[in-house]
């Protein structure tokens, strides 16, 4: 009997093959990484939105409120109340001598005689007595929104001010006829019905995937970005003072 010898014929891959896997495979990964950096570049830079309008609306928000008190004035006649004659103190108020030529701002009312209402305390958290004076001055430092020292916001470029006033020699009307910074409302302290604020908030981190190097109108005055990669909002906000004192 023949003994039958059956040969089983089995090829590897050839060197080409396993190139064009590797090219293919390499394509695939390379695929992936570029998916990977443009999805992390994206949740980057809605996170920078999000803290910038998020950082705005707050600021704004505090400021609104706060100012719409200037002014206030218990009158209750059973307190004895501080005198009240202005709701912006403009002798504490400058125009671009903070960071990035950021103005100040400084407010005055009575604190109320109600128990546990927060207009008994200034901004820096303190408590004051009923019937007198809460002073609260803004400024900026370093990029940070103070009040009365305290850190309220970070990453700010500039806060400006331009305050709204009555004409002079005429009955008040309410009605906004001249926009002043304040260096120039001498004459107009008392006739201020309205202030224009406008902030230049920047994000923490870089998030663009260039350079910014856009410039920002900011009232009267020109911004232009650090050329680095932070993304860069304006804010602005127009506030009528209610309180304001009636002294014409």
């Amino acid at each position: 009997m023949k003994n039958i010898i059956m040969k089983n014929n089995q090829a590897g891959y050839t060197l080409l093959e396993f190139m064009i896997a590797g090219v293919l495979g390499l394509i695939l990964l390379l695929g992936v990484m570029q998916i990977y950096l443009g999805a992390t570049q994206t949740n980057r830079l809605q996170a920078g939105v999000i803290e910038v309008q998020d950082s705005g609306r707050f600021a704004l928000s505090f400021l609104e409120k706060d100012l719409q008190r200037a002014g206030w004035s218990n009158l209750d006649p059973g307190i004895n109340l501080a005198t009240l004659d202005k709701h912006i103190d403009f002798t504490n108020s400058a125009n671009g001598t903070g960071f990035n030529d950021s103005d100040s701002l400084t407010i005055q009312y009575e604190a109320d005689d109600e128990a546990g209402v927060d207009n008994n305390y200034n901004c820096g958290g303190t408590l004051i007595p009923p019937g007198d004076l809460i002073i609260n001055q803004y400024t900026v430092v370093a990029g940070a929104l103070l009040c009365n020292s305290r850190e309220l916001l970070n990453n700010v470029e500039t806060m400006q001010f331009i305050y709204g006033a009555e004409d002079i020699g005429q009955l008040s009307d309410g009605i906004v006829d001249i926009y002043l910074r304040a260096d120039e409302i001498a004459g107009y302290e008392e006739r201020v019905v309205t202030v224009r604020i406008a902030l230049l908030l920047r994000s923490t981190n870089d998030v663009l995937d260039q350079n910014n190097s856009n410039t920002y109108q900011v009232f009267e005055s020109t911004f232009p970005a650090q050329g680095d990669k932070k993304l860069r909002r304006l804010f602005n906000k127009t506030i009528l003072l209610p309180n304001r004192p009636k002294a014409f």
